[in-house]
């Protein structure tokens, strides 16, 4: 018998070719986000598995299989979760996109078939049974014995038979005879159903009931297919971090910022292999930080390595580093390079190498004040370190430089203002100033202003601690209080004051 002739409703013979183009193009591009997603290749891993989906979905479809449709409608699910999830691979249109194309397939699903006066989902069986009106006729929907048995006969009748074959002929004989009881019995049973149309009702209904199970089954094991594939996709992504090592890197920064280094730690280990500022962080945090676990090998491996890729701020780290070991050539190459970088805190460095009395526990034999001034200079206006290095060079004089404390005062007064990490020393030095009348009136009241300002900025200087002591036993701005000399005494010693320690054996 002639096959019925599958057609969808509206434009979907025309479209389904396209789309499968479409795809095709779609996995060549890609193909090419592996040169863009070098460190992130599970990215178009993804998207290639996404067209891969589609792509068979779309060839099932032509080939009227409603697995075919679950499939496809599973890809767009899929894309569209993997875009919210994961963002940075594409832009807010690619998700409108995906949304329209799916809808638009949908409603051409749903378009009539002028031919067939079927749509795509009566076409595939989808949402309705295979055999709907349950009818007996001899056709692809109806008694499937009836029509072997119809193409039995019809095959038998093409044959040539040969007359001096007896067997073959008996055969035949045989047949047709078996066939033509057959032919009774149907008559004899339509018969029966002609004259009991409740017996036809039942038999109809069993057929119906029979081909809704059929379609039933074929749809649950195709949205089962389609649930299985989404359900994978989501757990596979969600298990992955989507964020961007910058952003990775900005959370693991703000967990240092507000001292929850473990968890900082954490997110900076898992990109610091390809993300060079997160491997500079941590080769800070395990070198100079007594906050952490140190780690000074795995921490300074860390830094040079960051230095070798021009991190700004491994030069910066480094710089305390070399300084502290008395490295005084390597601490300079570092900061020369720190400011070729933009770090205009390589200023700072040079100019405390060539100021410094000594380095690493050994005398500066490279000590220059003239050069310090320079490289101090430069930087002066925004740095309250480099303040207290020219306040430091004018204080004393030398290598060219006049004493002057009031370009001292004028320093110092200025990085005090200026705030940051050694704005305290600023404090205690104008408080010096204050105290002893140099490049400024004499003036206690503001002298122990100033070491009290200093105290609180900087609690681990043993500076203030003993001018304050002296001020207390000399009753300058303040009563004379022997209980006071001793506390700040004690103050100075404990924080490694030796002027102080010999005081408080001596008068305690």
């Amino acid at each position: 018998m002639e096959k019925e002739r599958k057609e969808y409703g509206g434009c979907l013979n025309i479209l389904l070719p396209v789309w499968i183009i479409g795809q095709i193009f779609s996995l060549v591009y890609n193909l090419t986000l592996f040169g863009i997603f070098i460190n992130e290749p599970i990215i178009p891993i993804i998207l290639i598995g996404i067209n891969l989906i589609a792509l068979v979905g779309i060839i099932m479809l032509l080939q009227f299989k409603k697995v075919g449709f679950y499939l496809f409608i599973s890809a767009y699910i899929f894309s569209l979760i993997f875009i919210f999830v994961c963002p940075e691979t594409s832009v807010r249109s690619t998700t409108v996109k995906l949304f329209l194309g799916m809808c638009i397939f949908l409603i051409l699903m749903s378009i009539k078939n002028r031919n067939t006066k079927k749509n795509g989902y009566q076409t595939l069986g989808i949402f309705s049974c295979n055999n709907k009106d349950g009818n007996l006729d001899g056709d692809s929907n109806g008694n499937e014995d009836y029509v072997k048995d119809e193409s039995t006969i019809q095959n038998q009748e093409n044959h040539e038979v040969d007359p001096g074959n007896y067997s073959y002929t008996n055969s035949i004989v045989q047949d047709v005879d078996g066939l033509g009881e057959q032919t009774d019995k149907i008559t004899i049973l339509q018969n029966d159903l002609e004259n009991n149309p409740n017996e036809k009702s039942v038999l109809s209904s069993q057929i119906h009931s029979e081909g809704e199970k059929k379609s039933s089954k074929n749809i649950i094991i195709s949205v089962v297919i389609a649930i299985i594939m989404v359900f994978i996709g989501v757990t596979f992504i969600t298990m992955h971090d989507w964020r961007s090592d910058e952003e990775i890197y900005q959370d693991g920064k703000k967990y240092i910022e507000e001292q929850k280094y473990e968890k900082g730690i954490e997110e900076l280990e898992k990109i610091q292999e390809h993300y060079i500022p997160a491997k500079a962080l941590l080769g800070e945090l395990y070198t100079l930080n007594d906050s952490v676990k140190r780690d000074f090998p795995r921490g300074e491996k860390f830094l040079w390595e960051a230095y070798e890729a021009n991190d700004s701020n491994a030069c910066r780290s480094l710089t305390d580093i070399c300084i502290d070991r008395g490295d005084w050539n390597k601490a300079k190459e570092v900061c020369e390079k720190g400011i070729g970088l933009g770090v205009w805190k390589g200023y700072r460095g040079l100019a405390y190498l060539y100021a410094t009395d000594e380095l690493g526990g050994t005398p500066n034999k490279s000590k220059d004040y003239k050069k310090a001034e320079f490289y101090a200079s430069k930087i002066a206006d925004k740095d309250s370190w480099c303040c207290g290095i020219l306040g430091v060079i004018y204080s004393e004089g030398g290598d060219g430089i006049e004493q002057n404390y009031s370009k001292a005062f004028y320093w110092w007064n200025k990085g005090a203002k200026i705030g940051g990490e050694k704005s305290s020393q600023c404090y205690s030095n104008l408080g010096y100033l204050y105290h002893n009348g140099y490049g400024i009136k004499q003036n206690y009241k503001k002298a122990f202003e100033a070491y009290k300002k200093a105290i609180i900025l900087d609690k681990k200087d043993h500076y203030p601690y003993h001018q304050l002591s002296v001020m207390f036993r000399n009753g300058q701005y303040v009563k004379a209080n022997r209980d006071s000399v001793r506390y700040y005494l004690q103050k100075a010693a404990e924080r490694g004051n030796e002027d102080a320690s010999v005081e408080l054996e001596n008068e305690f």
